[in-house]
């Protein structure tokens, strides 16, 4: 088991790429919600943390780049999240990473990692990998590191032991109460930098209402990623935040952030007509001035 101490630096990396599902420079690449939202825990419930979030894509970092950083910064902690069409990049990351330092404590996540976890640590230089919702698995994969705990005891992860055997843990429920999540680290991220220049996406901010679907399509893999796991078969099952705490977080974008198009994040904004009225009579009442992107069934 690695260690790290109470101040280490945990970088949140997103890789250059060359193939950008959904949108574009030209368009407007959308901030890495995750990484906020998981920073933003980190940072409640550890004092000394050095946190930082590196989104080489809407920076303009290449390769080259992204390496003198990483050299010069010296993560003791490298988290990689991606989507399939991205996960080539990340796993060059994790190369990269323990290149430049073997100590380096590497943990992968996202729809990705989270759904082939034993093909990947069998193969790759990934330490952890983080499945499903990933704030309170990590915080608690945090914790055991700084304070030399035991990563069976953590539901959600999987890893290799000191012997390079693959361990897998039990699926770790969905969180039910989205209203605690903490506001997401955007301060972490170069806002402004996002939409730069864009007509049909300025000033873009992601955002989540809801996790998880009320369906289970095939093609789909958000549902069994947000979904809750028993006697190893994983069912879909929907959470919201309130309409009061989203329309707060849009708010909290729109003045704070100056951000002008919320795009929501949620596999069906629309499952719930009553919350969507709620939301809407909020947003009449108090408007905003933004404009919204969402996915819809």
């Amino acid at each position: 088991m690695p260690s790290i101490r109470r101040d280490a630096r945990v970088c949140f990396i997103r890789t250059p790429r060359y193939l950008w599902p959904f949108n574009s420079a030209a368009s407007a690449f959308w901030p890495p919600l995750g990484f906020c939202s998981m920073a933003a825990e980190l940072r409640r419930r550890f004092d000394g943390l050095r946190i930082s979030i590196l989104d080489c894509p809407v920076l303009r970092i290449g390769w080259k780049t992204l390496e003198e950083r990483m050299r010069a910064d010296r993560p003791d902690v490298v988290c990689i999240g991606e989507e399939t069409v991205s996960a080539p990049e990340g796993l060059r990351l994790a190369c990269l990473a323990r290149r430049l330092n073997p100590g380096t404590v590497i943990i992968a996540g996202g729809v990705y990692f989270g759904s082939a976890p034993a093909e990947t640590l069998a193969r790759e230089p990934i330490d952890f990998i983080v499945g499903g919702e990933g704030e309170i698995t990590l915080s608690e994969l945090i914790r055991a590191l700084i304070e030399g705990g035991n990563p069976a005891d953590i539901a959600g992860l999987a890893w290799k032991d000191d012997g390079g055997v693959v361990r897998i843990n039990p699926h770790r429920g969905p969180i039910e109460d989205m209203d605690a999540l903490p506001m997401p680290a955007y301060d972490l991220l170069d806002v402004d930098a996002y939409g730069r220049g864009s007509r049909n996406h300025p000033a873009p901010a992601s955002l989540e209402a809801s996790r998880g679907c009320a369906a289970s399509c095939s093609f789909c893999i958000l549902w069994k990623h947000f979904g809750r796991s028993m006697n190893g078969t994983v069912s879909p099952e929907r959470r919201a935040k309130s309409p009061e705490r989203t329309f707060e977080e849009v708010k909290w974008l729109a003045t704070r952030y100056g951000r002008r198009t919320i795009h929501f994040v949620d596999p069906t904004f629309n499952a719930d007509p009553e919350w969507i009225s709620r939301f809407a009579d909020l947003m009449i009442a108090s408007p905003t001035g933004a404009k919204f992107t969402a996915w819809m069934r």
